[in-house]
């Protein structure tokens, strides 16, 4: 990691989810200010429309930061002015499939929204690695509280934390009370009578987590993604690696997963498949028969016919010429696992990737997979897809 903790990244962002109490976010600053060293650079809060309306008056004031709301008035106490931005733009709102802002989240469609608006954001701002990621689960309402926490396992770095902030009694949940300044401050409770905010004990408790962001693929990790998505890929590193071979696609079932492969290394894959069954794993490249079975199970897959075919004849008759197989495998071998990581994942690739056995010069090359768990084509398959391309 290029910084040694999360207070040393030069982007801090504090990820706050609302409801209808934004005094979850000036809470949660004061404890990780005073009590975990870590000043945020921004705070961003997700929340519906009616939690907008809380925010911008209760944190950023009607006219905004400086204008009277507490957010303002915690940076000047604690000698942040300047130091936190916070401005309206980063309030980002729950959407619904159809693009409008949720006021409320009540029914099960709602629910799904505020999961995909949630992921979404929670995975555009994992993608910085200059930035630590501080979340808070305390606000909104419990779904969000548990979407946002399931997101950040999802996408979450070394550097990102999880948390829910704590306030005794009896200023837990009082609507006047923000934070405790650094001298005493007057605030009413619910009878009307008078306390004194300073006095409060507001508390960080950290949230373990556990993270999942190598199960998934570079294709997640970039893209835009749904909640029901991630959960999917997630969950498919738990199941049971299973490999098999869709020859009309030109694809291979990772588990549910497919990922589409070129024809050379389709082929190279189903030829380590196939030593993988029949017991003869791993193979020596450097022994000349290699070179004949790949070039057999190219021609199942292409053809003997096909300028594929040919070319990958010809290399490796050059290499053979050499004396020496393994430079023309070894590229092909780097890239179709590097094809695996990207379509499925860091975690999940690891069952699916050829292995080296041994050092140079005596290495061996072979699947792990167990070959219970493999399932080859047919010689039916294999022709009819030949036919088709003759065709």
């Amino acid at each position: 990691m290029k910084y040694a903790t999360p207070n040393q990244f030069p982007r801090r962002v504090l990820l706050v989810v609302t409801g209808m109490s934004p005094q979850v976010v000036t809470e949660t600053l004061y404890a990780l200010v005073t009590d975990q060293d870590f000043v945020p650079t921004e705070v961003r809060v997700i929340t519906t429309l009616n939690g907008k309306v809380k925010v911008r008056h209760g944190l950023l004031g009607e006219g905004g930061v400086g204008q009277g709301g507490h957010f303002a008035q915690f940076c000047l106490d604690y000698g942040l002015v300047g130091d936190i931005a916070f401005p309206e733009s980063h309030i980002a709102l729950i959407h619904s499939q159809n693009g409008e802002p949720l006021p409320d989240i009540r029914t099960p469609e709602e629910n799904r929204d505020a999961a995909d608006s949630i992921v979404q954001l929670v995975q555009d701002l994992c993608r910085d690695p200059d930035a630590a990621l501080h979340v808070s689960i305390a606000g909104g309402r419990k779904t969000m509280g548990f979407f946002v926490g399931y997101a950040l396992s999802l996408f979450a770095r070394a550097q990102d934390r999880l948390s829910h902030v704590l306030v005794s009694e009896p200023y837990e949940n009082n609507p006047a009370f923000y934070y405790p300044p650094p001298v005493s401050r007057l605030i009413p409770d619910y009878h009307g009578n008078e306390l004194d905010a300073s006095l409060a004990k507001v508390m960080l408790a950290e949230i373990p987590l556990v993270r999942l962001r190598d199960g998934l693929s570079d294709a997640l990790l970039s893209g835009a993604v749904g909640y029901s998505d991630a959960v999917a890929q997630a969950q498919g590193v738990q199941a049971p690696a299973t490999l098999q071979f869709d020859c009309a696609k030109r694809q291979i079932i990772c588990g549910s997963t497919p990922v589409t492969l070129p024809p050379v290394l389709f082929a190279l894959l189903l030829w380590f498949a196939d030593a993988r069954i029949a017991g003869v794993s791993p193979l020596d490249l450097d022994d000349p028969i290699q070179a004949q079975n790949y070039l057999q199970h190219y021609a199942s897959v292409e053809g003997s016919a096909s300028a594929s075919y040919e070319k990958a004849e010809r290399s490796i008759r050059t290499s053979t010429h050499d004396g020496c197989l393994p430079p023309y495998f070894r590229p092909l071998i780097s890239r179709l696992n590097r094809l695996f990581t990207e379509g499925l994942g860091v975690a999940r690739a690891q069952a699916f990737l050829v292995e080296t056995y041994a050092k140079r010069p005596r290495s061996r090359y072979g699947l792990s997979l167990p070959p219970e768990r493999i399932t080859l084509p047919t010689a039916l398959e294999l022709a009819q897809v030949v036919r088709r391309k003759k065709g």
